[in-house]
């Protein structure tokens, strides 16, 4: 798995094999974790600073929120597909795509989910496993 690094310090690597070991294990087990923004949403300016600038967002039209929820899907299907996890992580932050976003990251999203495994049979092949090693 290639792990993609923001920063090239030990830290980040650190996070990165951490973040790695997390989605891997959810993806085995069929699982959904909670959100997890980094701590950013305790590092971030709050609203009320002097120092923050206004963000402008784009709402994606309602009948969009299925595609918006593929999106998301796809995200936790293959965390490394970089267009996706940067439209969920906006999508995460801001609550919105705009329709450009939204008609892009569809078309993607659907190859990642059309090709992902079958997880009832991931799951069973890893109880299998296991049985055998016990």
């Amino acid at each position: 798995m290639k792990l993609h690094l923001v920063k090239d310090d030990p830290q980040a690597q650190g996070s990165a094999v951490t973040y790695a070991r997390r989605y891997s294990y959810m993806a085995v087990l069929g699982l959904v974790a909670d959100e997890d923004d980094d701590g950013n949403a305790a590092s971030a300016p709050s609203s009320n600073s002097a120092w923050s600038a206004p963000r402008k967002a784009t709402q994606a039209p309602a009948s969009a929120s299925g595609d918006v929820e593929a999106i998301l899907q796809a995200n936790r299907l293959d965390p490394s597909d970089e267009f996706i996890a940067s439209l969920a992580k906006q999508y995460k932050e801001r609550g919105s795509l705009s329709d450009k976003q939204v008609i892009a990251g569809r078309k993607r999203a659907a190859q990642i989910i059309k090709s992902a495994p079958d997880i009832s049979k991931v799951i069973q092949e890893v109880f299998e496993t296991a049985e055998e090693m016990f």
